[in-house]
């Protein structure tokens, strides 16, 4: 299981999600609130697809690590 696998497991276990979250957030420059969880989640699915589909639709080495 890849990194950013993990990181989607962990996102749906209720003690690790928002740290998950928070730890996507940062790796990909999220700057907005952390604390409004809905507009996050949207901006973080949003980047995620992006970079994927920059890459190909492979998981980016910069999101594996």
């Amino acid at each position: 299981m890849g990194d950013i696998d993990r990181r989607f497991d962990e996102a749906a276990q209720p003690r690790q999600r928002l740290a998950a979250r928070n730890e996507l957030a940062h790796e990909l420059h999220y700057s907005g609130s952390t604390g409004d969880s809905a507009a996050m989640n949207v901006r973080l699915h949003k980047q995620v697809m992006i970079k994927l589909a920059e890459n190909g639709g492979k998981v980016p080495e910069a999101l594996k690590h």
